[in-house]
Formats: structure tokens, C-alpha cells, sequence
């Protein structure tokens, strides 16, 4: 049979420098790893930026979805 390989236990580490929210999805923007970026956007074969949210993004990595806060994460640094 045909095996698939497994997805690598965690998503590779994003570098956020930007966050644009807004009311109208086609005006939100993040900036990753040098690129902008907009929600359904795929950062991988396997890895989507789902959302822009006021706080962060939502991205799917393997079917598994997940949330950065980027406004906390800026917080600290």
C-alpha cells in the first residue's frame, strides 16, 4: 500500500513583523517571514493562513488548526 508521512510534531516557527485588521477580510494583512500575506494563503504545501483576527491569525498546519497572538507575542519582546 501507499503510506503517507506522518506531519512533523510541531509548525516551523513564524516571524510576524505586521498585523492589519480589519472589518473587511480583503483589507486584512500580516507580514511572515519577510512576505505579506492574506487570509487562505498557503505558507506551505501543508500549512494555510486561515484567519487575521484582531489579536492574531488562525492557520491550519496538517489539518490541525491553530492561533498565534501576535499582539501578546510583540507585548513581551
Amino acid at each position: 500500500g501507499v503510506t503517507k508521512d506522518a506531519p512533523p510534531a510541531l509548525p516551523p516557527r513564524l516571524h510576524v513583523t505586521a498585523h492589519i485588521y480589519a472589518d473587511e477580510s480583503d483589507l486584512r494583512m500580516v507580514k511572515i517571514d519577510g512576505t505579506n500575506r492574506h487570509e487562505g494563503d498557503y505558507l506551505g504545501d501543508s500549512h494555510q493562513l486561515v484567519e487575521i483576527t484582531e489579536q492574531g491569525i488562525v492557520l491550519e498546519y496538517y489539518g490541525q488548526r491553530y492561533s498565534l497572538d501576535v499582539l501578546e507575542e510583540w507585548q513581551i519582546n
